[in-house]
């Protein structure tokens, strides 16, 4: 059976500018067999958060061995290290500044270490975009069977950095969270999960407050109400969204990012 070479490209790049575009040439440049697969380049500007979240709701649904590369950097060209980590089988390249916490906190990390051998990395290295001239060199070879001792000194997942990643809170018949994105539909995905309500048996006893909205009950789809009406519902990541049926949520409530989300259950 033929080895899979696969790489992810997670960014805050966006499409406008040649970044992305850049990378994978240097990706091919070192690994021309290599499958190129972009889970997202639309993570917010800086927002070490949402990548994190992003890349950890996601990679599992790659073939075992894959590389997974996450550039959102706003700290490139300062002290902070570059990590290449094995994690539940498969490959993370990226900064050390949070992202991989999930799988810290999920203690997931086989092995870890810092990325320090320069001849793996472009001759030339700028201190704008590390992306292109440190970590795509380095994802390519690791795709290609490189082993990760190779790329530098190892590094106890312990003294890796990690972030705050707030979760819900409860407290009696009350459980609070926050919006921690809105999406291209305008749903509003909340810290709230389905772990935090797996002990509500009667869904329809529940009363979602965001803003200055309320909504009574989960749906099992968005049509479940009438066009343009608000509704609460679990989404794909297993997380409280609240949506509007073939409308944009976050528009009707006049919400984002760090509102607050309220869910008060009778059972």
């Amino acid at each position: 059976m033929l080895k899979q070479h696969i790489i992810t490209l997670t960014t805050d790049f966006g499409l406008t500018d040649e970044f992305v575009g850049v990378m994978k040439g240097v990706i091919l440049s070192h690994a021309p067999a290599t499958t190129l697969i972009d889970i997202s380049h639309a993570i917010p500007p800086q927002d070490i958060r949402e990548g994190a979240r992003t890349l950890f709701t996601s990679y599992h649904y790659f073939p075992v061995g894959t590389v997974h590369l996450i550039v959102i950097d706003p700290g490139v060209g300062t002290s902070r290290k570059l990590l290449a980590l094995q994690a539940d089988n498969h490959f993370f390249v990226g900064p050390d500044n949070g992202v991989f916490t999930p799988f810290l906190q999920h203690d997931l990390v086989q092995q870890s270490f810092t990325l320090e051998n320069r001849d793996l990395f472009l001759a030339d290295i700028s201190t704008t975009f590390h992306g292109r001239d440190i970590m795509a060199p380095v994802a390519a070879r690791i795709s290609m069977g490189m082993e990760l001792h190779h790329v530098g000194s190892s590094i106890h997942p312990s003294q890796c950095c990690q972030i705050d990643l707030p979760a819900a809170k409860h407290r009696g018949n009350r459980i609070s969270g926050h919006v921690i994105h809105v999406d291209h539909f305008g749903n509003l995905r909340t810290s709230i999960t389905t772990e935090d309500l797996a002990t509500i048996h009667n869904k329809t006893e529940l009363s979602i407050q965001c803003g200055k909205h309320f909504i009574q009950g989960l749906s099992s789809s968005y049509d479940a109400v009438p066009e343009g009406r608000l509704l609460a519902i679990f989404d794909s990541r297993k997380h409280l969204e609240i949506a509007a049926n073939r409308g944009n949520g976050a528009r009707i409530l006049e919400c984002g990012v760090g509102e607050e989300v309220i869910v008060t259950h009778y059972s």
